[in-house]
Formats: C-alpha cells, structure tokens, sequence
C-alpha cells in the first residue's frame, strides 16, 4: 500500500537508524478498492498481527479499518491505522 516515493523515505529512515528493511512487511499494489480489502486480507494473516500500518491515503486507510472491522480487529486497540497522506477522494464513502 505504499508508494514508491514512500517505500523510499521508510527504507531511508530505517537505515538511518541501523535498522533492515524488513520486506514481507511491505504491501505494494494499485489503489482499487479490491486490492486495498486484499492487502488488509494479507496484514490480518500476519502473525502476530502488526502493531500498526501505516497506509498510502485516507481512501486507502478507510478500507483497510473496514476491512479489519469486519474480521473483528478492535481499530486500534489491536492495530493502529495510519494515513500517510491526507487526500480527498471521489471515491464512495467507506465506513
């Protein structure tokens, strides 16, 4: 779920504090609502389940706290959700 430009700046932050890229972690596909409910999909098979996820855009954000919702992950008591990006979209209302 992470654009380029953004998977850039996470692996710099990450080397800049000595850390590894850690890449099962990251989710990258295009931004249809299918592909956003099949990334959630991924992050609820992971195990553990992630602290958080930090997401592309609000668009993006809204279908994975749906879809984690409705396979009864507490948003965000079991996971935090975090928009990267505050855009606007055209898109039909998610919650």
């Amino acid at each position: 779920m992470f654009a380029t430009s953004t998977t850039r700046g996470y692996s710099a932050a990450l080397y800049d504090h000595s850390m590894q890229v850690e890449y099962s972690f990251l989710i990258l596909d295009n931004l249809s609502e299918q592909a956003d409910v099949d990334a959630a999909v991924k992050i609820l098979k992971m195990k553990p389940l992630p602290d958080s996820a930090f997401i592309t855009n609000d668009f993006v954000d809204g279908v994975c706290m749906r879809t984690l919702k409705e396979h009864k992950i507490d948003v965000p008591r079991h996971i935090s959700v975090v928009a990267l990006l505050n855009q606007s979209s055209q898109r039909k209302n998610v919650q």
